[in-house]
């Protein structure tokens, strides 16, 4: 599917494309890394879903956000988009889960915190076995990297590391940087 034709199906958006989101999908789907800066409520979210539904792989999308992450698995599940979000459920729903995943059941996007990347040792084993599954990583409020210093969400230090693992030195997909 084209990005309009997913854009209309699933999102029911009416009318095109807001600022720069149809320039930050068209450089996604080329397979290019994207920084997008954006306001609140700007349609940062829309760019990933949309890229990720026309590359037609597994998105993974790093977020510090539980409420958002909710919200955005809920709306996507509400609209036949197979999804995964860990907040909320309890150990054995998650280990079934990402059990289900290594067995072939890979949804089109997976919520996840930076927390949980740097501490799920079996999700990131499942992720290395399915990588050729993986077209995009998401890493959202980009800017809590380094805006705030050392101690505010050290683990999203970790996500090079952890990309590393999983795809190795220099081979990680497509990577979108939401702030």
């Amino acid at each position: 599917m084209t990005k309009d034709e997913v854009l209309k199906k699933y999102f029911n958006e009416k009318s095109n494309f807001r600022d720069v989101q149809e320039e930050a999908i068209d450089s996604l789907i080329k397979k290019n890394k994207v920084l997008c800066l954006m306001p609140t409520g700007g349609g940062k979210s829309l760019i990933y879903q949309v890229a990720g539904l026309c590359m037609e792989k597994t998105t993974i999308i790093i977020s510090p956000l539980i409420a958002l992450m909710n919200q955005q698995n809920d709306e996507m599940r509400g609209k036949g988009i197979s999804t995964v979000s860990f907040s909320g459920m309890d150990y054995k729903q998650q280990f079934k889960t990402i059990t289900d995943m290594s067995e072939g059941s890979m949804p089109q996007y997976i919520f996840t915190s930076p927390e949980r990347i740097s501490s799920d040792g079996y999700l990131e084993y499942v992720l290395s076995k399915r990588k050729n599954d993986i077209g995009l990583v998401v890493v959202d409020e980009a800017h809590c990297i380094s805006q705030w210093g050392e101690g505010f969400r050290p683990a999203y230090k970790n996500i090079p590391m952890f990309l590393d693992r999983i795809f190795g030195d220099g081979n990680w997909p497509t990577i979108l940087c939401l702030t």
